[in-house]
């Protein structure tokens, strides 16, 4: 099967939910289901770059960035005087047209939407890795305020170099493996890279195996 391989230069959001979301949806449809689960990247770093691929060789045990081989590629380019779609509600619109039960690895990169947009969407997800995003934007408190609906089958967390609050600090990251373990649901790893004055310390109650690994 052909990768479906689209670069946008400017468009209306309604040319997403009308024409690119059905044409992601038609593809998906006629590739077949996937044999070892969906992984899916979102990056806003230079313009709205949409990948979806089958994930192998990822052990969920260990968090590491998954290897995808990727079959979809969107890319929205971010031309301020012409672009007039919102780069959050285009990723929701896509990822609305993917089986959502399929996907179980997620890298978002950049500050392109906070989590509670699609935690709910996505409820296979087994490994998260967030690659330079603000923690706060990655893991906001009120993602946690609904009930225990989200992230019932999360194994694992790789923060990338993400951005700590000099305010926050690693609060949000707590709040998280707390709420998550008081819903029986302890990580089985966690993974953090980047070189912190004030690194987090957790207990075995929370995660099973904690990694920092520093910056390179």
């Amino acid at each position: 099967m052909d990768n479906l391989d689209i670069t946008v230069y400017a468009c209306a959001d309604k040319d997403v939910s009308e024409i690119i979301g059905p044409s992601l949806q038609d593809h998906l449809q006629h590739r077949g289901r996937s044999q070892r689960g969906l992984g899916l990247s979102l990056s806003s770093e230079l313009g709205l770059k949409f990948q979806v691929g089958d994930v192998g060789g990822i052990d969920f045990s260990v968090p590491e960035p998954a290897r995808m081989n990727t079959f979809v590629k969107i890319s929205f380019e971010l031309d301020q005087t012409s672009y007039n779609c919102r780069p959050g509600k285009v990723a929701l619109d896509l990822i609305a047209h993917i089986p959502r039960e399929e996907i179980v690895y997620f890298r978002p990169y950049g500050k392109l939407l906070a989590m509670e947009g699609i935690s709910t969407q996505l409820p296979n997800l087994k490994g998260l890795h967030f690659k330079r995003m603000p923690l706060l934007t990655a893991l906001p408190r009120a993602n946690f305020d609904e009930g225990g609906e989200r992230f019932p089958c999360l194994q694992y967390i790789y923060l990338d170099r993400v951005v700590v609050s000099a305010v926050d600090t690693w609060g949000p990251l707590t709040t998280f493996l707390l709420w998550h373990t008081n819903l029986g649901r302890r990580l089985r790893s966690l993974a953090i890279v980047g070189s912190y004055r004030a690194p987090p310390s957790f207990t075995q109650a929370m995660v099973q195996e904690f990694r920092l690994i520093p910056a390179v």
